[in-house]
Parts: C-alpha cells; structure tokens; sequence
C-alpha cells in the first residue's frame, strides 16, 4: 500500500485483506522451492519493532536449517550475498508463474 501505518491495529481491513493475499502469492512461491514458510510480524517495540511500519517477515525453511521458532539456533550457515541474490531471482520467477 501506498499509506503508513505503524501497527496492525492501524491497517484498515480492507488494506490488510490486501497485503494477506500478497503474504500468499510469496508464500505459494517460496514453498515451490522450499518445504515450510514461517510468517512473521512484530508489532510494537516490544515485540522488537524497530521499523516504525506494519511489515511481515517471511522465513522460507528447510529440514534442520537452525531456525527454531523465530530464533536461529547456534550453526554454522553459508548465507551470502550471492545465495541471497540468487533465491531471489528464483522465488521471483516462481511467482510470475503462479
């Protein structure tokens, strides 16, 4: 959407039925490739909001990946730059092809 709203209290139903179906038009990509998708809001500073807006963060997963509900766990993972661009490429052509 074009408008801020800093907590999900705040997002009007409408916009939020909106944001929701494009959470699952990613989620349905990403779960071409991966076998789990965790979603994740934080809502208020407290829950660790520290961008002042209303945003989900989407984890794709695989067996033993070291995210344990919402908390990387202490392994060694080869994430880089060029892994990162290279999902991204993927998952993006996954979701042209819905």
């Amino acid at each position: 959407p074009n408008k801020h709203f800093q907590f999900i209290e705040d997002v009007p139903d409408n916009i939020l039925v909106d944001i929701i179906r494009h959470v699952k038009i990613i989620t349905k990509a990403l779960k071409k490739k991966y076998s789990g998708v965790n979603l994740m809001l934080n809502d208020g500073w407290d829950a660790n909001q520290r961008v002042p807006h209303v945003h989900f963060h989407l984890y794709p997963r695989k067996k033993r990946d070291g995210f344990y509900n919402g908390f990387w766990i202490r392994i060694k993972r080869n994430n880089n730059i060029e892994e990162f661009e290279k999902t991204y490429d993927e998952v993006s052509k996954l979701m042209k092809n819905k």
